[in-house]
């Protein structure tokens, strides 16, 4: 499944560098695997010349069960990343972008699909372990030095930068 949504990760950044101002407000679909479902749906919706809306079927059933949005469209990140797993129309994992950094900052969760992100700890909004805003990441970077950093690897075989810590559920 990893490996699936990195080669969709990789194809929307392709698709992003690629996109027409031409295409605009035209879904454009793409096949990567040679089955009868079309793989990638993408959207320009702003005319910029970059995709806004990115659909995915990664388990290659028709449905798209993925998706990837521009909320601002002023710009070519994608700061909305959506899982609907069961492809019933309801998001059960979303992982929002909130400083327009590299990566997804917070993930919410819906399990019983209710329509409100549950509550985990009293807070419906979870901050991904090793992202840029994530209180553990942000001090050790301003805090350890590249000869701590790289004793602790050796040491231990473990990052500070990106520490491995259990997950909630």
């Amino acid at each position: 499944m990893f490996r699936v949504l990195v080669i969709a990760l990789a194809t929307a950044a392709a698709l992003l560098a690629t996109a027409s101002p031409a295409a605009a407000a035209n879904w454009e679909y793409f096949q990567t695997d040679g089955d009868r479902f079309w793989d990638i749906a993408a959207i320009d919706r702003s005319g910029n010349g970059r995709w806004d809306d990115v659909r995915f079927d990664l388990d290659n059933d028709g449905p798209y069960d993925t998706r990837l949005v521009n909320t601002r469209r002023s710009d070519a990140l994608l700061e909305v990343l959506d899982f609907d797993m069961d492809e019933n129309g309801e998001v059960e994992v979303r992982m929002l972008d909130g400083d327009q950094r590299v990566g997804f900052d917070y993930v919410l969760v819906d399990r019983d699909q209710d329509g409100y992100w549950d509550p985990w700890r009293g807070v419906t909004r979870r901050v991904v372990p090793g992202s840029n805003i994530d209180n553990i990441t942000r001090s050790n970077r301003m805090n350890a030095s590249n000869r701590l950093i790289y004793d602790f690897r050796q040491r231990t075989g473990m990052s500070l930068l990106f520490p491995s810590l259990p997950a909630g559920y």
